[in-house]
């Protein structure tokens, strides 16, 4: 089953194209994954900050690449797009973003 660890090295990897194509500056991990309470089906959660804020055809077009290089379904959000409240506050507090 893939693990916490194999998101990160993959989106490690992928952080030079990330942010060439799509003006990536930061990306982290939330939810499921960061529990440790992931199942087979678990979707990869995913808070992204750009360097360009993106049109909405290239942060679709974001998002199905990463699913692609992820081999799972992606939540993709912007950390600016968070709302008040305790599971946004959830959210900060369990995001992981890459180093």
């Amino acid at each position: 089953m893939t693990t916490l660890a194999d998101i990160k090295q993959t989106l490690y990897d992928e952080m030079p194209y990330l942010r060439e194509r799509y003006h990536v500056d930061q990306i982290g991990i939330c939810g499921s994954f960061v529990r440790g309470d992931q199942n087979a089906e678990s979707g990869v959660d995913l808070l992204v900050t750009f360097t360009e804020m993106p049109d909405l055809l290239t942060f679709v077009n974001l998002k199905r690449y990463l699913k692609h290089s992820l081999d799972r379904d992606v939540d993709l959000g912007m950390p600016s797009a968070l709302k008040e409240g305790s599971a946004a506050d959830n959210i900060r507090r369990e995001v992981q973003y890459l180093g």
